[in-house]
Parts: structure tokens; C-alpha cells; sequence
């Protein structure tokens, strides 16, 4: 099935005249979700955000008076009319992670977004859009690396950008109230090759 038909990417400069052109953007009219990209332009490592939002013109408002964010220069918006709050949060949280093991930008992005939550269609339908979003960023130039190359890095694998697994997240919550409890005075954490021991534990210290 061909996903590029349920998502669409549109670039504009990011200044003060973006607020007057997203008038006629239908997403921004109807307050709907979207997924965004600010970013710098140049060849050198360079600095990007990533956020979600139903109401792209205040918000776009608002990172026009940041500090930071207003000196950025390009704007991609991904919307679709399939798009809802809980898929674009997870589009949201899988650019982070993504684009952050990617390493084309360094992000300004002070959190990893709302990740690993599942929803009505995730893995059938929105996995699926999200792996078309990134070819299309690929072949952008916003992403440099496939999503199969950043999975296998070990700067991914082992990095808080990755989100943890069920069991990895029941183990994380264990280890934090045990951390608490004066009765334990070490843990040991046991498991075989490749079960996400040290994922867990770079996660821990993070």
C-alpha cells in the first residue's frame, strides 16, 4: 500500500510572513493537527525544533519571539486528513528520536515528545505513514541516514532517544522505587545478550 498518499509536506520560509500565508493553509483554518520541522539552512551541522500543534499559527506566533527558534530559517509542515492529536504525537515523538540518531541536526527540542502510547491504528496504519514521512525527509535533505541505518546504530540503540519497551519500562519504574526504598542496598539487573540491559541502563542515567 503506498502511505504517501495519506500525509503532505509543505515548506515555507519561517519569518513574520509565514502567519499571513498559513490564512490559506486549510489545516490552520480548521485547527487541525499537523506535525512541524523549524530548522536552520547550510551545509554544516545546524540546529532544528520539532513540535505537534492544532493551532500552528499561535504557535508559530509564539517561536517567532523565542530566542533561539526565531533565528531559524525554514519551515516543513506534515499534515493529513487521517491525522489526529494521539498520531501526531507520536509522529511528533518519532522525529525526535529519529532526526536526534539521524545527527544531520542537533535539536532544540528540551524533551523527547509523548512517546511510546498506543492509539486506534498505530502499527497498521500510522507506523506505516511515519516511515513514508521519512523517505520524503531523506529525499529533502532533512534526514541523511534510513530509518533501518539509525535502528542499527549504536548511538541509537543506546541512547534515551530510543524509547523502552513494556517490559523495560515496568523494569525502569522497579528499579526507581527500589532506588527509594532504604530496605535494598544494590540491584543487580540480569538478562541475556540482547535482552536491553544496557538500553535500560544508559535510559536509567539519563
Amino acid at each position: 500500500m503506498n502511505f504517501s498518499n495519506e500525509f503532505k509536506i509543505c515548506q515555507y520560509s519561517f519569518d513574520n510572513s509565514i502567519i499571513d500565508t498559513l490564512n490559506d493553509y486549510h489545516f490552520a483554518q480548521e485547527c487541525w493537527p499537523v506535525v512541524y520541522v523549524i530548522k536552520e539552512t547550510g551545509n554544516k551541522k545546524l540546529a532544528a525544533y520539532v513540535g505537534e500543534t492544532f493551532d500552528i499559527i499561535t504557535r508559530f506566533d509564539t517561536h517567532l519571539r523565542h530566542s533561539d527558534k526565531s533565528q531559524l530559517q525554514d519551515a516543513l509542515l506534515i499534515s493529513g486528513n487521517k491525522f489526529n492529536k494521539s498520531a501526531t504525537l507520536d509522529i511528533e515523538a518519532k522525529c525526535i528520536r529519529y532526526m536526534a540518531g539521524d545527527g544531520r541536526y542537533k535539536l532544540l527540542n528540551a524533551n523527547l515528545g509523548l512517546a511510546h502510547h498506543n492509539y486506534y491504528q498505530k502499527q497498521e496504519l500510522y507506523d506505516e505513514i511515519f516511515r513514508s514521512i521519512w523517505e520524503e525527509l531523506l529525499a529533502l535533505g532533512v534526514a541523511k541516514h534510513s530509518i533501518k541505518e539509525i535502528d542499527n546504530s549504536d548511538l541509537f540503540k543506546y541512547s534515551p532517544y530510543k524509547s523502552l519497551s513494556t517490559e523495560q519500562t515496568k523494569s525502569l519504574i522497579i528499579i526507581l522505587e527500589s532506588l527509594l526504598n532504604d530496605k535494598y542496598e544494590s540491584i543487580v539487573i540480569e538478562g541475556g545478550a540482547g535482552s536491553g540491559k544496557t538500553v535500560l541502563a544508559v535510559f536509567l542515567l539519563n
